[in-house]
């Protein structure tokens, strides 16, 4: 049977997940990407947005009626340009105005965790890291 390519590191988890303590020895960080397996409560439930659909939205916020603006958002899809975006709308709206955005674009009571989330959260990891503005996990 072939082996996966990164093998030895599943091997290496899996030997720290199930050390012989009620919790193992490995954390595991969990992106954005994870949301996407999220079941939808009801048909009419407005998807997740994107990495860029997120800074497309604070860029119009701050910018209304700007047009010819595809440098400046392009710009805003790097990791750091989303970050500075992110303080240019706190300095603008407050960081209350920020996180009640961010409440206002990402339907999280909309949704229940599905399958995968509870499947990942049933091996025992030490810890569970999540960059995510959502609380499906916690639920």
């Amino acid at each position: 049977m072939d082996r996966l390519a990164d093998q030895s590191h599943i091997d290496r988890i899996r030997s720290k997940l199930w050390s012989g303590r009620a919790f193992g020895k490995a954390a595991v960080m969990v992106g954005a990407g994870m949301s996407l397996n999220a079941k939808a409560s009801s048909s009419s439930a407005r998807h997740f947005p994107s990495w860029k659909d997120l800074t497309t939205r604070l860029y119009e916020e701050l910018h209304p009626g700007e047009t010819n603006c595809d440098d400046a958002l392009a710009q805003t899809r790097t990791t750091s340009g989303a970050l500075l975006l992110a303080e240019e709308y706190e300095t603008a709206f407050s960081r209350n105005g920020l996180d009640e955005f961010l409440l206002k674009e990402i339907p999280d009571t909309s949704f229940e965790a599905g399958p995968l989330h509870k499947l990942l959260l049933d091996l025992p990891w030490s810890d569970v890291f999540t960059t995510n503005f959502d609380t499906l996990l916690e639920r």
